[in-house]
């Protein structure tokens, strides 16, 4: 079941003040991704997905300040806790201060997953919304769960948000909840350097495949 989002119901957050532990002295953050640093990938996706208004929750610390700069110009806000790298759940905190009590829920995305699908955050969206409010949405892939996670101020209220768990792997802290499933595997998270190793290398061969294909059909167009 889906509804439309309706203006003003729903902010997004996307959590850009990890600790990156598993990344060593790498800020992963701002490693190159389509032109761009990772986080401005992760966030335009939060953009184009039209959901509500976008935050970035940021490290307070000279990490935090890069990310920041790279999101220059992008209709976005930033929020900063007074606290470097944190962990998911001061993240979700500093989030949820953020939206409430001016929107019903909040849909919460993470910036080390660039290739996450803007219509996936629209199908959560649209999935809580024609729910009427239940306490957790969370995203099915054809792997796993992940996000987007829509969640209400009640949910994250109610979920034992602690560390790096919380709401995203106890489904809920007791609330209502319910999954939403979108096709294909889940999006990329580059938490260590051999996965964005990994990653960079499919994107390259996908980027010169699309040369390929390019420079055939201009040939033929030609003969």
């Amino acid at each position: 079941m889906s509804g439309r989002v309706a203006e003003g119901r729903i902010a997004v957050a996307v959590l850009a003040a990890g600790r990156s532990e598993r990344m060593g002295a790498v800020a992963k953050l701002l490693l190159p991704w389509r032109g761009g640093p990772v986080v401005v990938a992760a966030v335009r996706a939060a953009l184009e997905s039209g959901v509500g208004p976008v935050a970035v929750v940021v490290s307070a610390d000279p990490c935090g300040d890069a990310v920041e700069k790279a999101l220059a110009g992008l209709p976005v806000t930033i929020v900063r806790p007074p606290a470097p790298r944190l962990a998911v759940a001061e993240s979700v905190r500093a989030a949820a201060s953020w939206a409430f009590p001016g929107h019903d829920a909040l849909a919460i995305t993470l910036a080390d997953e660039p290739d996450l699908d803007p219509g996936a955050l629209r199908l959560a969206a649209e999935t809580w919304c024609g729910t009427g409010g239940c306490g957790v949405v969370r995203t099915r892939y054809q792997d796993r769960l992940g996000h987007p996670v829509v969640a209400t101020p009640g949910a994250l209220g109610e979920a034992n948000l602690e560390g790096d768990r919380g709401i995203f792997r106890a489904g809920g802290g007791g609330s209502d909840w319910t999954a939403v499933q979108y096709p294909g595997p889940a999006p990329r998270d580059l938490d260590r350097p051999s996965a964005y190793t990994a990653a960079s290398e499919q994107q390259l061969a996908g980027t010169e495949a699309r040369a390929c294909v390019t420079r055939d059909t201009g040939d033929s167009s030609e003969s």
